[in-house]
């Protein structure tokens, strides 16, 4: 399957598309990882992620790595994240949003701390 790269998200949107699920995982200093995923069912259009910088210390060469049930997907280039701040939301684009992804949990994963969606029919 070809994969596309994690981009910054745009504010430009061809049609709205229900949302599959998001989350953020637990608040834990350091760190908070964020994932989006967007679609219906088993057809996933994208999958964003989100890192936050909870900790008054900049975080160094940080990025946000894709992975689904079948292994990595892509990640993004790396990034320093200053004190309180935050990357993202980047987004993969699935290259074949009509076609049924496996079921299972689709992730974002950043600064050792990683968010998971659970996707399913």
């Amino acid at each position: 399957m070809l994969l596309s790269a994690a981009l910054p998200a745009t504010t430009a949107m061809a049609a709205v598309i229900p949302q599959s699920g998001d989350s953020c995982g637990p608040q834990i200093v350091g760190a908070q990882e964020c994932t989006a995923i967007v679609g219906a069912g088993l057809k996933i259009t994208s999958i964003s992620g989100t890192l936050y910088n909870n900790s008054p210390a900049e975080l160094y060469d940080v990025y946000i790595e894709f992975y689904g049930p079948n292994g990595y997907i892509t990640k993004t280039a790396t990034y320093n994240i200053p004190a309180y701040g935050h990357i993202g939301g980047f987004v993969w684009h699935n290259p074949n949003p009509t076609a049924n992804m496996t079921a299972g949990d689709y992730c974002t994963q950043g600064a050792g701390h990683s968010d998971c969606v659970d996707v399913h029919s």
